[in-house]
């Protein structure tokens, strides 16, 4: 009974949670061109998927084209911090009979994250697999209600198909682990994104956007040090080797 009481809670979460997050979604998008940190480009081409409203009044309609200029590019973190990409906002083409539209002056910076939405009607189905096949323990699913949606989801799904183990709990934290951003403990998703991969924005402050990026440049420099001194042990003990192998 009470794994039927959790599993309906959990039902409901799936079928909520997704429809609440989307309201806090400024701007989706569609990425035109591949993107990574290794080959960071200097404007980032993304189409609209909805309108944006921008403060003066203006409104920049469904399917327009935005260029970007990328300030900096940070990559994924632990504690759940995801790759993103400071930018700010140029231009805007609406179609191809129109002329580039230059609002550079507006000062509009972005954060751009990697979005990937939750199906709604298979997380539904899945759960309603779960409540049918009481895959989870009372233990597991405790752990389930109080993990983000996409961990439910990716958990669930994991746990009933065991594709990645035979265990069932095990098949599901590699399945959330594989596809999810909210696992406190790893990291978020990467900024490497394809063409047509689906982007989300958020607008923040100039000078919020400024920060980050001086926080990026400085912590990209720690890293190249960290890169320089491993490659020069590596490098020290390639030469003990052959020193070695000599004698």
């Amino acid at each position: 009974m009470l794994k039927r009481l959790i599993s309906i809670f959990l039902l409901l979460i799936m079928i909520t949670s997704p429809v609440i997050a989307e309201e806090n979604i400024k701007i989706i998008s569609e990425i035109t061109h591949d993107f990574n940190l290794s080959a960071k480009p200097e404007y980032v081409v993304l189409r609209t998927k909805e309108d944006i409203n921008l403060e003066d009044g203006t409104i920049i309609p469904q399917n327009t084209l935005l260029t970007a200029e990328v300030m900096e590019a940070q990559k994924e973190r632990r504690w759940h911090k995801s790759g993103f990409i400071v930018c700010k906002l140029n231009t805007y083409l609406v179609n191809e009979e129109s002329e580039t539209v230059d609002i550079s002056d507006k000062n509009i910076y972005l954060i751009a994250k990697k979005y990937e939405a939750v199906n709604k009607k298979d997380a539904a189905i899945l759960t309603s697999e779960l409540v049918l096949t009481q895959a989870a323990s009372i233990v597991g699913s405790c752990f389930i209600i109080f993990a983000p949606v996409d961990i439910v989801y990716f958990f669930t799904k994991g746990a009933i198909t065991k594709e990645k183990d035979p265990n069932w709990f095990k098949s599901g934290v590699s399945c959330a682990y594989d596809n999810s951003i909210c696992w406190f403990w790893l990291k978020g998703k990467p900024i490497d994104l394809k063409e047509n991969d689906s982007v989300k924005l958020k607008s923040v402050k100039e000078k919020r956007a400024l920060k980050l990026t001086k926080q990026i440049e400085k912590r990209n420099a720690k890293q190249a040090i960290k890169d320089k001194k491993k490659q020069a042990k590596l490098e020290q003990k390639q030469i003990k080797k052959k020193a070695k192998a000599k004698i």
